[in-house]
């Protein structure tokens, strides 16, 4: 486990250093601002790693995340955490498709992404506990992408101020429903 979380002077020269470290399950890099996508690519020789903390990473628009498609027939990565990422948007969710085996993601107060983002999220089939909570885009709509996610126990939509009691009522029976 590598934990640099809250490192203020941590910045994309530093991830360098991490591109030998292959045997990593967990990285915790939250909160660290001066990370950007460009430099996700150092985490790609990291084949057993299951836990991903980009968690406040503010830089970080989701572009950088197409270098884990190597995981897409790995059951290795299986929680992604992206809360307060303000700059991840719709575009960016895209590279999770390749995140077959994903189990949990986390994207909080993302509030860039939509409805639209959601058709990605809606690909990830072993997907269990997914939290939108602050995602003040996301409308009954979009949560209708996710129908088909029949693993999902659990769907976080706290402060999503376009769900309405339908909205909540539906990823109720939708969690209840795996």
């Amino acid at each position: 486990m590598l934990n640099l979380s809250g490192c203020n002077y941590i910045t994309d020269a530093s991830l360098v250093y991490l591109g030998g470290l292959t045997q990593l399950r967990s990285i915790d890099v939250s909160d660290c601002p001066r990370i950007t996508d460009a430099r996700l690519v150092h985490f790609k020789g990291a084949k057993q790693l299951a836990l991903l903390d980009l968690s406040g990473c503010r830089r970080i628009d989701g572009a950088g995340l197409m270098h884990f498609a190597h995981f897409a027939h790995s059951a290795d990565l299986q929680s992604l955490k992206l809360g307060g990422c303000d700059c991840l948007n719709d575009a960016g969710l895209a590279s999770l498709e390749n995140l077959r085996n994903l189990r949990v993601l986390e994207l909080p107060c993302c509030t860039d992404i939509t409805n639209t983002g959601l058709l990605h999220v809606a690909t990830l089939a072993e997907l269990r506990s997914l939290n939108l909570s602050g995602c003040v885009n996301i409308t009954d709509k979009g949560l209708v992408h996710l129908r088909n996610l029949r693993q999902l126990l659990e769907l976080r939509l706290l402060n999503c101020r376009g769900v309405t009691d339908a909205g909540h009522d539906f990823a109720e029976r939708l969690t209840r429903n795996a």
